[in-house]
């Protein structure tokens, strides 16, 4: 795990979740499953749809479920063969469709360092780490996979409080802050509230019939962003400036 900071105890760790916070990669979804349903006839045939697809895409966020392709099979009867074909083309069209709602993120990064904070990418794998790992270097490139801790099933930590309990014991910053889009990953971090963590979240939304992550309540002390700017002045204030 590496970061691009000074040594010593920073003034700030800002911890940053990637989908809903950094990129926007669930608006084009409707798109991509559209484009999926006409590229494979059999899949339609079975009796997938778009508002199907992303009603299985927003209870899929909700349990924390990752294997599509084993969500697709159960869901619409598909072969192994086939699946694993619609996850591919999937991962393939999300990325495309990939959009940042952060621009310039990698100079405001550097500006941080010097000013004495470190930054970390704090984010759930995909279907796999490396999945992850991909995405996030196409849509920021190479200097972001420094910052990127993954946390799953498959990855050094299992859950994002076990990534952030790590990075916390790592630096001891004088001001720790997490950025999510979900109130529900915000609620599972509320016990390191007690230790001064503060938890933001990003104002986002995703095209899903429920939106149940999103939905939740905000955690008792949690705070509302509309972007990460607003996030750095919210901390400033908080903090006396010492970053």
């Amino acid at each position: 795990m590496s970061s691009l900071h000074p040594p010593g105890s920073p003034g700030l760790l800002l911890m940053l979740d990637f989908d809903g916070v950094i990129v926007d990669s669930y608006s084009g979804l409707g798109d991509v499953f559209r484009l999926l349903l006409e590229e494979i006839p059999p899949l339609q045939a079975a009796g997938a749809t778009v508002e199907k697809m992303l009603l299985l895409e927003d209870l899929m966020d909700f349990l924390g479920t990752r294997d599509r392709r084993n969500v697709y099979k159960a869901a619409f009867g598909l072969s192994d063969t086939l699946a694993t074909l619609v996850v591919e083309r999937y991962w393939e069209e999300r990325v495309r469709t990939t959009v940042l709602l952060e621009r310039d993120l990698e100079s405001l990064v550097q500006r941080l360092n010097e000013a004495g904070a470190v930054v970390h990418i704090v984010c759930s794998q995909d279907d796999t780490v490396e999945r992850k790992r991909q995405r996030v270097e196409k849509a920021l490139g190479p200097w972001a996979l420094d910052l990127l801790v993954v946390y799953g099933p498959h990855a050094r930590y299992r859950t994002v409080g076990e990534a952030v309990e790590a990075l916390l014991e790592q630096y001891s910053p004088k001001v720790a802050a997490y950025l999510d889009d979900k109130s529900m990953n915000l609620g599972t971090l509320r016990n390191l509230q007690r230790g001064g963590l503060v938890l933001l979240r990003r104002d986002f939304k995703p095209p899903f019939p429920q939106a149940t992550a999103w939905n939740m309540p905000l955690p008792p002390g949690a705070r509302s962003v509309k972007d990460l700017r607003e996030a750095l002045e919210l901390l400033r204030g908080l903090s006396g400036s010492i970053f």
